[in-house]
């Protein structure tokens, strides 16, 4: 069944976490934008595309693989129909996530994860509007991106909880430029306060869809940014590199779900047994991680400037004399 769990704690290892990974977002581009002499919105953009489509891309492979090998290597539908799904895929599911090839629910493939990468790239087409908060003046262009993102927000994902996370996260940005704040986080009695926020709201809430729960984990999170380590634990080197390996762990732990359970095993198991296996396969997930992380996520996020460039000189040299 793909349903909430009944038990709260599981609920928020998913949506909390995505809440905070929204906290993030916000906190990083608020950062950028507000706190920078000028903003190139170009290699902002090329950044964000580069990060997250190649990984993305895999995932889809992988989706369709996985369709094809369900659906007996046949075609089930249309030409057309099946054409027109797989570009909604392709979108980073902004224009829907539907079956694919006649196989029922297709998301669960990728356990469903997808839904939350509109939410980003709403948030990326907002960002101009970050900068006119900030005093600054953008293009029409610019303008109209804004209005876009803005747009879809409310038109399509007027969800609070997520747009309340994403605003968590902006706050801190600002929270962590006043050293009497950075102070407090960094002392001893806020050192554990961030662990002590996030249990409460697992027990004291059992969605992280609640509005309270994301003031917690926005609390937390604030802590956190201005320097509560847990006691140094969120600094040490296991901690960055498992954060390096974030959206690949994200975009890809439904796949391998799937193959373990779905296709290899195809029965339920015993509940020991079950978290045998399940253990026995997070290894292999973090090394498929790492090894993507080292050949396809960095090489391409490496070339950010790169390709900034050549797309600027294309852009001169197409311009009227």
């Amino acid at each position: 069944k793909w349903t909430l769990p009944p038990s709260s704690l599981y609920t928020h290892l998913g949506q909390s976490s995505v809440a905070l990974f929204f906290m993030i977002t916000g906190f990083l581009f608020a950062t950028k934008i507000w706190f920078s002499k000028s903003t190139d919105w170009l290699r902002l953009y090329v950044s964000r595309i580069l990060r997250l489509a190649p990984l993305y891309f895999l995932a889809m492979t992988v989706l369709f693989a996985a369709v094809a090998y369900l659906s007996g290597f046949e075609l089930h539908v249309e030409p057309a129909v099946l054409a027109k799904s797989v570009i909604k895929w392709m979108s980073f599911t902004t224009l829907g996530d539907p079956q694919l090839n006649g196989v029922s629910e297709t998301h669960l493939v990728l356990a469903g994860v997808t839904w939350s990468l509109p939410y980003e790239w709403l948030f990326y087409l907002s960002l101009p509007f970050l900068s006119l908060l900030a005093g600054r003046r953008i293009s029409i262009l610019l303008a109209l991106v804004a209005m876009t993102g803005i747009a879809g927000f409310t038109l399509k994902y007027s969800g609070m909880p997520h747009l309340l996370a994403f605003a968590s996260g902006m706050t801190t940005a600002l929270l962590v430029r006043s050293q009497r704040f950075v102070s407090l986080c960094k002392s001893a009695s806020a050192e554990y306060m961030p662990a002590l926020l996030i249990a409460a709201a697992i027990l004291l809430f059992p969605s992280a869809r609640d509005l309270r729960a994301v003031m917690l984990l926005g609390f937390a999170f604030a802590l956190i940014a201005g320097g509560a380590s847990l006691k140094g634990i969120l600094l040490k080197p296991a901690a960055r590199f498992l954060g390096e390996l974030s959206y690949g762990i994200y975009l890809l732990h439904g796949a391998f779900l799937f193959l373990v359970y779905g296709l290899l095993i195809g029965k339920p198991l015993d509940p020991v047994i079950h978290w045998g296996v399940f253990l026995a396969t997070v290894p292999f997930l973090l090394l498929t991680c790492a090894w993507l992380h080292s050949t396809v996520e960095r090489p391409f996020m490496n070339r950010t400037d790169v390709v900034t460039r050549r797309l600027r000189s294309m852009s001169l040299r197409k311009a009227p004399a």
